[in-house]
């Protein structure tokens, strides 16, 4: 004997649909909270985020992997640490080592650092004049992949053209259910006793 399966109603597929939208909707609010508070405390300069982009690190810090680094001041810096530092030929470059060796001289804070997959020391001395150092706290990984394209000029502008049209659509969505569910219940209302059939009598 065939097993007779039901479908469901148009009612609860528009229900589940509706719940699906809620759902995305609250996932793209609590995302775009979440790239908010990050860049408040990245513009802040209490925490910075910086790609992986060699294998130096590893396995600490895997490639493409986005180390998380703490601003504390510089006397807090210990051997063993990893930091954030610029190498002394560049400012606009931004390595991630550990520190093997520091001390202390006329006020400044000089400190060798290595890479802890690599054999030797890197071969520069870096002095650190600032008042403080960001240190790594954590890693997060792959995210590197996607925040290096999303730096470029092409990422940025596809990140945000996609973020405000997945908005727009959403709001479309929602927006196009309302205005179903009020002209229902405006024809549902409108009504009357003489609108509905009689049932054929016998």
């Amino acid at each position: 004997m065939p097993i007779e399966t039901q479908e469901p109603s148009h009612g609860a597929r528009r229900w589940w649909l509706r719940v699906g939208r809620i759902a995305a909707i609250v996932i793209f609010l609590l995302v775009v909270c979440g790239v908010a508070i990050v860049a408040t405390a990245v513009l802040t300069g209490d925490w910075q985020a910086t790609p992986i982009v060699s294998g130096s690190m590893v396995p600490k810090l895997p490639i493409g992997s986005i180390a998380v680094s703490q601003r504390e001041p510089l006397n807090d810096l210990r051997v063993g640490d990893i930091a954030e530092l610029h190498p002394p030929f560049s400012r606009q470059v931004t390595y991630v080592h550990e520190i093997i060796r520091l001390h202390h001289r006329d006020g400044k804070v000089i400190v060798k650092t290595k890479g802890i997959a690599n054999p030797i020391p890197d071969p520069w001395t870096v002095v650190v004049t600032s008042s403080h150092v960001y240190l790594v706290r954590g890693e997060i990984p792959y995210v590197g992949y996607v925040v290096s394209w999303v730096r470029t000029r092409g990422g940025h502008e596809t990140v945000l053209v996609g973020a405000g049209l997945f908005a727009m659509l959403l709001v479309t969505l929602t927006l196009r259910d309302v205005i179903i569910d009020r002209r229902r219940d405006h024809e549902a209302a409108s009504v009357t006793p003489d609108d509905v059939a009689a049932p054929p009598t016998t």
